[in-house]
């Protein structure tokens, strides 16, 4: 089917020009400080959902004649769980994020601009010495008690393990709902330009005609 391949070639060729652009953006931004360095949390993960968001994208492309062959059950049945997990690792982040991210004001020394409070998965002893006369709120330990600034300090340095959970879980989240979505209309797309009407039929394969009897 010349046709499909030819649409699909020139697809991925778009798409490919297209990354290579995307590309320069992260260089280009750190040059001309358009970036912090390093990174706020934040930032980070919006530039990694859409740099792996694109490296599937990419991936599907480079993987078009197996999708294109693949049967139509083990499509479905590939988007399917594909979404459905994409879709439990996201609900997972947010439980996560609920109950480990704070937003509150800032430090007073530090100018009281708004930030992200990260809450361990484990404290450590003196964390939870720290938050105890205060039942628990973290935002108001930080904001309020009288160790705050050490509070702060121990939050930051403990909190690597909850950072790298909620990073396995959004990034796998988002490869699993894009590779289901975007392998969904890659195998629609080639099942409709497969029946797309005024395409010839393949000629038929010439019969050879029977040798006469030299006898």
């Amino acid at each position: 089917m010349p046709a499909i391949d030819t649409q699909l070639d020139a697809t991925g060729r778009l798409i490919k020009g297209l990354a290579a652009l995307l590309s320069l953006f992260p260089a280009i931004a750190l040059l001309f400080g358009l970036v912090d360095i390093p990174p706020s949390l934040s930032h980070m993960i919006k530039a990694l959902s859409f740099f792996v968001s694109l490296a599937v994208l990419l991936s599907v492309v480079m993987l078009g004649p197996s999708i294109q062959k693949m049967k139509r059950g083990v499509a479905v049945a590939l988007v399917i769980g594909t979404v459905l997990i994409g879709s439990i690792s996201a609900i997972s982040y947010w439980v996560v994020a609920e109950n480990h991210v704070l937003t509150t004001k800032g430090l007073a020394e530090e100018g009281g601009k708004v930030e992200r409070i990260i809450i361990p998965l484990n404290p450590s002893a003196r964390v939870q010495e720290l938050v105890r006369p205060f039942r628990g709120d973290y935002r108001e330990a930080v904001y309020t008690g009288i160790h705050g600034r050490e509070l702060h300090d121990l939050l930051d340095k403990e909190s690597t393990s909850a950072i790298i959970l909620m990073l396995v879980l959004l990034l796998s989240a988002n490869v699993l709902l894009v590779l289901g979505v975007v392998i969904g209309a890659w195998k629609i797309a080639a099942s409709m330009a497969r029946r797309k009407p005024g395409t010839p039929a393949p000629a038929p394969a010439p019969v050879p005609e029977p040798v006469p009897d030299q006898g």
